[in-house]
């Protein structure tokens, strides 16, 4: 067995490994529960990752296929790559830990290892950035319409102006480059400098060409840029569409800009909370933390249980898109 089929295999052994624990956690008869109350609506719930992930597709697809390698990577690969990838990342802790390197260990066999990767790093800059974005912009729609308190309005304000400025640093990364200058911060740290430094001699001429491809899209493609990036945010929205639809699903009235402020807050919870394997409390948290903050009043259960019941029905979906990311991982190997 090859080297890349080991790494596959341990791959599809750790999505299989978080399906199982997603169902222990949670319990079958817990799922079935929240499935039977959720009722028709659990089908839109599904269906509109199917949306979120053809956009993403496209997004990712559109960095790919260059005018050199323009072509060589089919949109349905693209697809496959980013569904399989997102259960992946999912699956481990640190979100992209799994997803990144599978997506560049199957693009390496059709692009090269070193478009593969730049494609890859690329693409998790975007999707970063699209995030940035969706929370930059639930923070304004919050100053706007939701009265907080003013604590509350001083710990926005301050996450606001600190994703401005990694916004701002992100830029500067897509016009000179990111990886050399990550590399030379590394070989400053104290644990990492001599493995950094030993890594970068290696591999300085590598590490250049990655980086010149990573500022080409912005440099060269600019329109490419900005249309990949709109696509991203775009997938944002259409992700909140999921919690409309399961609030709604038990009869309680809410609008989508409360339902794209839930998500907002929550992934950012999440994102803080980046090493909780699968996002296990940061998630339940933060969806009744925004809860409380728009003051939605459910018609039955405090406002705790419509958050957890959120996050059990999330969950639920996330355990079936892990399935379908494994299944399409092992049509792909055959």
């Amino acid at each position: 067995m090859t080297k890349g089929k080991i790494t596959k295999n341990i791959f599809f052994l750790i999505a299989v490994v978080a399906i199982v624990l997603i169902v222990w956690k949670i319990g079958f008869d817990t799922i079935v529960e929240n499935i039977l109350k959720t009722g028709w609506w659990f089908f839109p719930i599904i269906g509109i990752w199917l949306v979120v992930y053809l956009i993403n597709a496209k997004a990712f697809h559109l960095i790919i296929n260059d005018e050199k390698h323009n072509g060589k990577v089919s949109y349905l690969k693209s697809l496959q790559l980013t569904i399989t990838g997102f259960a992946l990342n999912y699956s481990t802790p640190a979100g992209m830990m799994g997803g990144m390197p599978y997506r560049a260990l199957e693009l390496q066999k059709i692009v090269g290892g070193h478009k593969a990767t730049s494609s890859v790093v690329l693409y998790t800059m975007m999707h970063v950035m699209a995030h940035f974005f969706f929370w930059l912009t639930s923070i304004l729609v919050i100053a706007f319409f939701i009265t907080v308190s003013h604590d509350l309005s001083i710990v926005l304000t301050v996450i606001f102006i600190f994703f401005v400025g990694l916004t701002f640093l992100f830029f500067k990364g897509y016009k000179r480059g990111l990886l050399l200058k990550f590399f030379a911060f590394l070989k400053k740290q104290p644990f990492f400098k001599k493995k950094a430094a030993a890594f970068y001699e290696k591999k300085e001429a590598e590490l250049i060409e990655i980086d010149t491809q990573i500022s080409d899209l912005y440099l060269n493609r600019r329109k490419t840029f900005y249309y990949t990036l709109g696509l991203e945010f775009l997938g944002r929205m259409v992700n909140s569409l999921e919690v409309y639809f399961i609030i709604h699903a038990i009869g309680i009235d809410v609008t989508y800009m409360q339902a794209f402020v839930m998500v907002a807050l929550t992934t950012l919870l999440a994102n803080i909370l980046f090493f909780f394997p699968m996002q296990l409390g940061p998630r339940e948290f933060g969806y009744t933390g925004a809860l409380k903050l728009m003051k939605i009043a459910p018609l039955v259960g405090p406002v705790g249980g419509l958050g957890i019941y959120v996050s059990l029905v999330t969950r639920i979906r996330e355990m079936i898109w892990i399935g379908i990311g494994v299944v399409l991982m092992k049509i792909n190997s055959k």
